[in-house]
């Protein structure tokens, strides 16, 4: 909930390109989650997380998605 809350604000930003404060809304953000199990390797971890990120941008992108063990 706390990612999804994250990715719901990101998306309510105006970003502006700072050089012409030219507007380039929306900027959207997809987030990939996996729980870290104890003994797990930090390689495994990360790559169930960017597994998670890619299961988010190959379903439409803008949206929080989590792996699991």
């Amino acid at each position: 909930s706390v990612a999804e809350r994250i990715r719901a604000s990101f998306e309510k930003l105006d970003w502006r390109k700072r050089n012409i404060q030219q507007n380039i809304s929306p900027v959207t953000l997809s987030i990939g989650i996996a729980n870290y199990s104890a003994g797990e390797s930090w390689e495994n971890f990360i790559q169930r997380a960017d597994r998670a990120l890619y299961s988010c941008k190959n379903s439409g992108r803008n949206q929080v998605a989590s792996c699991s063990a």
